[in-house]
């Protein structure tokens, strides 16, 4: 796993990590959302897979080949782990 929290600046993130062609970005929203299930949540977690494998020199060119958003709340998180400082987002969320 690669972490990347420092190299991806698209957003305001708490954690961001590569593990293979996948990427987890995980973020608090400036105002909340209200889910499918009518909860009003604070977190923004993004999927997506690449191309090519991530590189922490960046050399190496990636495109996006699709992604996925779900959206979580602090209570949720905190119960799955992945606020934790060093957790992964990997261990945390059965994406796979």
């Amino acid at each position: 796993m690669i972490d990347l929290s420092n190299n991806i600046y698209i957003y305001e993130n708490i954690k961001a990590h590569a593990q293979g062609r996948n990427v987890l970005v995980l973020r608090h929203l400036s105002s909340p959302v209200k889910r499918f299930d009518g909860k009003r949540v604070s977190y923004h977690l993004k999927h997506l897979w690449l191309s090519k494998t991530p590189t922490m020199d960046g050399d190496e060119v990636c495109c996006v080949q699709g992604s996925e958003e779900t959206f979580w709340s602090k209570r949720e998180l905190v119960e799955n782990g992945a606020l934790k400082a060093h957790s992964s987002l990997f261990d945390c969320f059965n994406l796979f």
